[in-house]
């Protein structure tokens, strides 16, 4: 291979597992910045460098590389600049879908200029490692970057009441090991009294969040917390809450695997 197809080569392949790292991330919930930025380098690179290879008129794959670098450019003011606030976030969809069609472009191409099997093999070991260290790293997040968490309904760790919106910030509540799940309760909720068999630690992050302990709700062991309180849910414990007239959000850190068991009927 001549020095130019070496340098592409190179650079699909840390495209490669870049991509397969910030792919993982997705489907776990987790943002790896730093291989996010190195997918959206490497991945420009690949496509730009594609254009000083011989060609002639207007292939397929120039179509393709002009595409991936205007939507490349798109996604990367979306999260960068506008951190996928408002109007933003369904930009991230094209960060998606430039990866998914990068990384089939990129296997591709090892394969066309037939790069040694054990390379690939490599480059999948080292994404092992790799996500692993990226996983255990220092995570900082604003309120409007929690707020692009995507949420589910009411999952592990809740009470399971309908309407309840869950995002998960650390972990997987389903699993053994810690965890943090913010959750946003509508208003004029009740929830019976149940338990949690982990040992649980909560914030009231927004709103008025009425909670008291006992096996059986009962209104008048309610205590009312204001944002910014703090409360803990110890294993097995009977508990149970409402809201008031608005929505209240509250964080809860607890040692999954976590579940939910009332003590009376819902």
């Amino acid at each position: 291979m001549d020095t130019l197809t070496v340098i592409h080569v190179v650079i699909s392949l840390i495209g490669i597992l870049s991509g397969l790292v910030v792919m993982l991330g997705m489907l776990t919930r987790q943002r790896f910045d730093r291989w996010t930025i190195v997918f959206l380098a490497t991945t420009a690179a690949t496509s730009a460098t594609g254009f000083f290879f011989p060609f002639r008129g207007f292939t397929p794959a120039i179509g393709v590389g002009i595409l991936s670098l205007v939507v490349l450019a798109i996604a990367g003011v979306a999260r960068y600049v506008r951190h996928l606030a408002g109007a933003w976030p369904p930009f991230a969809v094209a960060q998606l879908t430039v990866l998914v069609i990068f990384l089939v472009l990129a296997i591709a191409a090892s394969i066309r200029f037939r790069v040694a099997p054990a390379v690939i093999l490599a480059t999948f070991f080292v994404l092992g490692v790799g996500s692993g260290q990226d996983a255990n790293s220092g995570r900082r997040l604003t309120p409007s970057e929690i707020n692009v968490i995507a949420s589910i309904g009411a999952g592990a760790g809740t009470s399971g009441v309908s309407g309840i919106q869950t995002r998960v910030l650390k972990g997987d509540p389903n699993k053994a090991g810690l965890y943090t799940i913010q959750l946003t309760v509508p208003a004029n909720t009740t929830i019976q009294a149940h338990t949690h068999p982990d040992d649980r630690v909560a914030t009231v992050i927004s709103g008025m969040w009425f909670i008291g302990y006992g096996s059986r709700f009962d209104e008048k062991k309610l205590k009312s917390l204001t944002a910014g309180s703090f409360y803990t849910e110890p294993p097995n414990m009977a508990h149970f809450a409402r809201t008031g007239n608005g929505t209240v959000v509250i964080q809860i850190t607890g040692y999954g695997p976590t579940g939910t068991k009332y003590t009376e009927s819902q």
